[in-house]
């Protein structure tokens, strides 16, 4: 860890003191509750190409002895994340039957997906797994506690050169001297075990005295409490940590608005900091992702969203439907056979898919939609060689959830066929061509 002086005026220093004593007075329920909770990382494929929309927002009804943060743990979520989405809610006390944002749906970060990206503004790591033989590439994201003012973790690019199970910790001069200042008698050396502020597992950074590292004070996950090192829910690093190598790239940014053209509008995911009053930032990535022109309406909707910060991704400019390209696995005048169709394509590790079922009509199985011909090929042959299936390429009008209305259909191979052909596809043998 850093050694560098913090001002015990500060807040965030108040703050971290805070979350000392009431973890200590918290800890025997803290160690029951570990013992109960599910390990919940939120881990999804990756969006289809011109996408950056993962997941889905929940709503969880509160029981009487819940707090947010017991949420917050449950669901695998930080306390600045479930505090956001759910203004007005007593963090301490939302009482029995409250109705619960759970901010499960996330903008991803900006390309490149590749190790481990860190953004700060949302105290949230991302994981993006080198892609295994025959496998979809998917994401697997946790919350996060990081650099309080004064130790601000730092940004940049980094790799991991050192990983150590069971770490000691020796607590820098600094920070034993704040505490003698307290009125407290600080432990200089703490071996691994349950008093550990590292927790039982770290991950040493090139950035000097940076680690990624578990915590003996879960309820700091989502505050600016560290002293520049990222901390992590115990149960969340015990499953990162054997699948991170030495040598993984980390990418540390801070970005308090992410901002991404979606194919039904533009979606705007916007954090709380300390310089999120700076809109700078948000007209630049408008300008990268193409600009256009705004009606002032929809620039207003746009600088609304920016300002309530809630850290959920909203659609706030909606974008006219148009004609998109799918792949078509299969059409049935039989929905459970469209149904049984989309299990099969699930148990391959493909995308998933949905079934769309015209009125009175076929159901069909269908994958995308996909913005570019190379990426509907790309995935066209990875459905013939996991399925043995040759799909059907169509142009659909969205939302294909409800209605799927062919507009053109070609082979994947991009041998052209006509509408009517396409349509009639489910009469042949199980609805595919093999």
């Amino acid at each position: 860890m850093q050694s560098q002086a913090v001002p015990s005026h500060s807040r965030e220093y108040a703050m971290s003191l805070l979350v000392r004593k009431l973890t200590r007075r918290l800890m025997p329920l803290l160690v029951g509750l570990c013992t109960a909770l599910p390990v919940m990382a939120a881990t999804f494929p990756l969006p289809p190409e011109g996408s950056r929309l993962v997941g889905r927002t929940q709503v969880v009804v509160s029981q009487e002895a819940d707090t947010l943060l017991d949420i917050a743990r449950r669901f695998d979520i930080g306390y600045n994340e479930i505090v956001a989405a759910n203004p007005g809610v007593d963090p301490w006390l939302p009482g029995e039957g409250t109705e619960v944002v759970v901010p499960l749906r996330f903008l991803l970060p900006p390309a490149p997906w590749e190790g481990i990206v860190v953004n700060l503004a949302e105290m949230r790591l991302y994981y993006f797994p080198p892609p295994g033989r025959d496998q979809a590439r998917r994401v697997i994201t946790h919350p996060i506690g990081i650099g309080r003012e004064g130790w601000e973790t730092p940004l940049g690019r980094f790799k991991v050169i050192e990983k150590i199970a069971g770490p000691s910790w020796t607590m820098p001069a600094e920070m034993a001297a704040a505490l003698l200042a307290q009125g407290e008698t600080p432990q200089r050396l703490i071996p691994p075990g349950p008093d550990n502020p590292l927790g039982d597992y770290a991950m040493q950074l090139d950035a000097p005295g940076i680690l990624i590292h578990g915590t003996n004070r879960p309820y700091s996950i989502g505050l600016r409490v560290s002293h520049g090192c990222l901390r992590m829910y115990p149960e969340d690093l015990a499953v990162l940590f054997p699948q991170i190598t030495r040598g993984t790239p980390v990418r540390i940014i801070d970005q308090a608005f992410k901002l991404s053209r979606e194919p039904d509008g533009l979606y705007l995911e916007a954090h709380a900091d300390d310089a999120a009053g700076n809109l700078t930032p948000l007209v630049t990535q408008w300008v990268a992702l193409g600009g256009g022109r705004l009606s002032d309406a929809q620039w207003q909707s746009l600088l609304d969203e920016a300002k309530r910060a809630n850290g959920l991704p909203q659609r706030v400019v909606a974008f006219a439907p148009a004609p998109a390209w799918h792949l078509q696995l299969g059409a049935f005048r039989n929905r459970q056979r469209a149904e049984r169709l989309l299990a099969r394509v699930q148990q391959a590790g493909l995308p998933s898919g949905l079934v769309a079922c015209e009125e009175g009509g076929l159901c069909r199985v269908l994958l995308g939609p996909y913005p570019s011909k190379p990426s509907l090929w790309e995935m066209a042959a990875r459905v013939k060689a996991r399925l043995g299936i040759k799909a059907l390429a169509l142009r659909l009008v969205p939302p294909v959830m409800h209605q799927a209305r062919v507009e053109a259909g070609v082979e994947a191979d991009g041998v052209p066929r006509s509408q009517t052909a396409a349509a009639e596809i489910g009469t042949e043998t199980e609805g595919v061509r093999n």
